[in-house]
């Protein structure tokens, strides 16, 4: 991504949380995010925006990066359940080492720890909607871990250059606070 892009979508970040940075953050910012496309750094912006009260982290930023560009995280619960129903119709009672291979590695061993398919195959509606809201709570579960994986190994990734960054951050800082500082000493 271009500075000028950039420098617009922390604009828009800027306005979301009331916040002006200056050209020195805009800059430091920049140098972690230029290898991203502006398309992914405008939709964590978004994202961020939505679920945040607080401006966020650089690193923040950069987890939901991480996060948005993980296709198994962004699977929903509802969608995966309508979709081993369907193979459970499709294969019934009988053919459940078909239906669990069709289902793939992750439903299958959901729909396993749940009872398996003859479980959900001699279930009335109620119980079924009991063994759906078990299946989603899974779900969720696996992708809670998942999502907090790909966030430590992201920071596990990056915490060299991070660390070299927040110093040149730091230096940039204070730098300005010593010129601040400066100037007032100057005025009086």
């Amino acid at each position: 991504m271009n500075k000028q892009h950039f420098t617009q979508a922390m604009t828009i970040l800027g306005i979301a949380y009331n916040k002006e940075f200056t050209t020195e953050q805009v800059g430091v910012w920049y140098e972690f995010f230029k290898d991203t496309s502006i398309e992914s750094f405008k939709a964590a912006i978004q994202r961020i925006i939505v679920k945040n009260k607080y401006i966020p982290s650089i690193a923040e930023l950069k987890e939901e990066i991480a996060i948005m560009n993980n296709p198994v995280l962004q699977i929903d619960p509802n969608d995966e359940w309508d979709k081993v129903m369907m193979i459970i119709r499709k294969y019934g009672r009988y053919r459940e080492r078909e239906a669990l291979i069709e289902m793939g590695e992750r439903n299958a061993s959901i729909v396993q720890s749940i009872g398996g398919m003859q479980n959900i195959c001699n279930s009335n509606s109620e119980q079924l909607a009991w063994i759906k809201k078990e299946y989603i709570s899974i779900l969720q579960n696996q992708n809670t871990r998942l999502e907090n994986s790909v966030k430590i190994n992201h920071n596990q990734l990056t915490a060299p250059e991070l660390v070299i960054k927040a110093r040149l951050a730091t230096e940039i800082t204070n730098n300005n606070l010593l010129k601040g500082w400066r100037k007032w000493v100057e005025k009086n």
